[in-house]
């Protein structure tokens, strides 16, 4: 369904449509309503089965966040599960330069969602990592998608990387992990997720949040390849985390490789699209998709990880590319 007649079905009457912002789980449709007043349409992507956990999430979260008096996040105006989408007020704010003042937003939303976890319990974040199993699990998921979706050459390398590298992981960490401890989580936390406004930071997109590990939310953090921050930064924000969540940086030792090479599996889901199928020959496409993409570059991260370096100036995936 085109956008024409999805905004016939509104109940909230739209007079322009300004533009349309693509992102990886939804696109954003920017459009006037006739009292003047701006919104943001959102149109969630995937199959039905995951564009409604999302729908679902997304608005339980900030039901939940609006109940308990936070004010820097979306309001909603309309929702339409039938059409998959929420429609809300307009957020007239740009993406943020990742410096001291953004970390220090992102550092206050974490310590007063950890609060709030202590206070009022949410459900667990989509695809939560509560044990070094869960990763592992949607590690394996993810290949599984791989080989059922398209078990050709590319699908069957990528794979077999995943799956080496993991059982590599798991000759050095044998142990089933807990990890603890737990906070309430945004699951996309980043400058990606924000805007900066007159009014300060607002943080957009709640379709993963829920419980999870402190772990995985600061892996995800550091691991996310729009994380620009510097290392500074990115160790302030470490530190942050250890004297007021209870975390251990240390941590990072055994939870960052794994949940790199899930990482990898997601650059390479988003990257297999856009595969040119004229590869000749098998070593052509190991230059091209498994070393020289993105997914690849997680790769040599993880290498590195396994390795046992800790350099700060390496903390983050983004800070390693730049040095390789």
């Amino acid at each position: 369904m085109d956008f024409d007649a999805i905004s016939k079905n509104l109940r909230l009457k739209i007079s322009k449509v300004y533009e349309t912002i693509q992102g990886g789980n939804s696109s954003v449709v920017k459009a006037k309503l006739k009292d003047d007043s701006f919104i943001a349409v959102k149109i969630y992507k995937g199959d039905s089965a995951r564009i409604q956990r999302m729908l679902d999430r997304e608005q339980s979260a900030i039901a939940y966040l609006a109940s308990n008096g936070f004010l820097n996040i979306p309001e909603i105006l309309e929702v339409r599960k039938d059409l998959n989408l929420i429609v809300f007020r307009w957020i007239d704010g740009v993406l943020p330069i990742p410096n001291t003042n953004c970390m220090d937003a992102i550092i206050e939303m974490c310590l007063a969602l950890c609060d709030l976890d202590k206070k009022h319990k949410f459900e667990s974040a989509i695809d939560a990592g509560f044990w070094l199993g869960d990763i592992e699990s949607q590690i394996r998921n993810r290949i599984l998608q791989f080989r059922n979706e398209s078990m050709n050459l590319y699908s069957k390398e990528i794979s077999l990387s995943l799956e080496g590298k993991l059982r590599k992981y798991k000759a050095i960490f044998k142990k089933n992990q807990i990890l603890l401890p737990l906070t309430l989580s945004v699951s996309d936390l980043g400058t990606h997720n924000m805007l900066y406004t007159d009014k300060g930071y607002k943080f957009i997109d709640f379709e993963f949040f829920g419980r999870d590990s402190v772990d995985k939310m600061v892996g995800d953090f550091l691991l996310h390849p729009r994380d620009e921050f510097k290392s500074d930064e990115i160790n302030r924000f470490k530190k942050k985390m250890t004297s007021e969540l209870g975390w251990q940086s240390e941590n990072l030792r055994v939870t960052l490789p794994i949940l790199t090479l899930k990482w990898a599996a997601i650059a390479f889901k988003r990257e297999f699209k856009d595969i040119n199928k004229s590869f000749g020959s098998e070593n052509v496409f190991r230059d091209k998709v498994i070393f020289e993409s993105i997914g690849g570059k997680y790769l040599e991260y993880f290498e590195y990880l396994i390795a046992g370096e800790t350099v700060d100036s390496a903390s983050t995936f983004n800070l390693f590319t730049a040095r390789i």
